[in-house]
């Protein structure tokens, strides 16, 4: 994977998400919603990165981290994590009413 779980961490600490090669992200791989210069910063290489922050505004990077901190509110919720469970119905079913699976 992409360390997916990362993103969201870094997100929800108040930072904005550097994402190598975003662009040549699967659709079908989390996360999702990351908008390059929206909500995060993509970037293909180190000098690429390191250009970009150089040249950032102060106003840019508040608009960044943001963006970044309203992403991760709308995608680290209840109703998210069941529309991505219930994209297999049983998987959704079996994961909340089999209480079996769930530890002591």
């Amino acid at each position: 994977g992409l360390g997916w779980m990362r993103h969201y961490e870094i997100a929800a600490n108040g930072s904005v998400i550097c994402f190598r090669d975003l662009n040549k992200k699967p659709e079908s791989c989390a996360p999702h919603g990351l908008i390059d210069g929206r909500n995060c910063i993509s970037y293909s290489h180190y000098d690429d990165l390191i250009l970009k922050v150089s040249n950032m505004t102060q106003e840019k990077y508040k608009e960044l981290l943001n963006n970044s901190l309203e992403w991760v509110r709308k995608n680290t919720t209840v109703e998210r994590v069941k529309k991505l469970l219930t994209k297999n119905e049983n998987n959704y079913r079996k994961i909340l009413l089999d209480k079996s699976l769930i530890s002591a």
